[in-house]
């Protein structure tokens, strides 16, 4: 698939090219729409090899780089805290079957306070 098309999304571009320029320009103008993306492959990744140039990157600091993502860095951070909020949730819970306990009494009955 390019760019995230499939079959029936290029059969309709090339449906509605053919109605627009007709059979005779269709050639040569997809030809054109390839040079014209060959050429801003070549100007990105020329882009690309210059910025890694002038900042001395090579491929491994850019890994490197890549792995800093902060969402996983919190995700890593947040799992211990959501291992313990199941763990404190499942020591909570009743057994199955269980009867649930008894309402807790106050230490003091509040008709005794004068």
């Amino acid at each position: 698939m390019i760019f995230d098309m499939g079959i029936g999304e290029l059969l309709v571009i090339a449906f509605v090219g053919l109605i627009i320029f007709g059979p005779d320009r269709l050639p040569k103008v997809a030809a054109q729409a390839a040079q014209i993306l060959r050429q801003l492959r070549q100007q990105a990744d020329d882009a690309k090899s210059t910025i890694m140039e002038a900042a001395d990157l090579d491929d491994s600091t850019l890994r490197d780089l890549r792995s800093l993502d902060p969402r996983r860095a919190l995700r890593d951070l947040a799992a211990p805290i959501e291992d313990a909020g199941r763990a404190l949730r499942d020591t909570t819970r009743p057994e199955p079957g269980a009867s649930p306990a008894p309402p807790a009494r106050p230490a003091v009955d509040p008709d005794d306070i004068v």
